[in-house]
């Protein structure tokens, strides 16, 4: 392969990493979120009352402003491995529903959903951020392979 053709291929698998770290580094921004949601939840299912349920919900609207982040990051991620052909999603939701349910009526129904609910997107979050660190151990062992070719 050419020179200048494998530079290329290296730049561009730099960027690859790059997105990754990004979207690494927000995926467990979202987790650390959630982990504390889910603390609170805990709190507010053993009789917390009105203060920790607010706390904890107040947790999950912040996880879900940075899952729009995980998303756009993860996006971006995924563009840069348009050329490797691997993809990357992320499709965690909380629902707004369960948030007014929770608050309105806060009973241990609603409690433990909304806490089954904080879980489920954490292991989404945890699912999407082993898959971004495999895809990141490939591009990185592949750049090395680049650059040993390259000379």
């Amino acid at each position: 392969m050419e020179q200048s053709n494998l530079q290329s291929l290296i730049n561009e698998t730099n960027q690859a990493i790059e997105a990754g770290q990004a979207a690494h580094t927000q995926a467990q921004r979202v987790l650390s979120i959630l982990r504390s949601a889910e603390g609170w939840g805990i709190y507010d299912l053993l009789g917390g009352g009105l203060l920790s349920g607010l706390i904890k919900h107040s947790r999950m609207d912040e996880a879900e402003r940075e899952l729009d982040q995980l998303r756009y990051d993860l996006d971006r991620f995924n563009r840069e491995l348009r050329d490797v052909r691997v993809r990357c999603d992320a499709t965690t939701e909380l629902s707004a529903f369960w948030r007014i349910t929770d608050i309105m009526w806060d009973n241990l129904f609603s409690d433990w959903t909304a806490l089954s609910q904080i879980s489920e997107a954490k292991e989404q979050v945890a699912r999407t951020d082993a898959r971004i660190q495999d895809i990141l151990r490939q591009l990185q062992s592949i750049r090395e392979d680049m650059r040993r070719a390259k000379g």
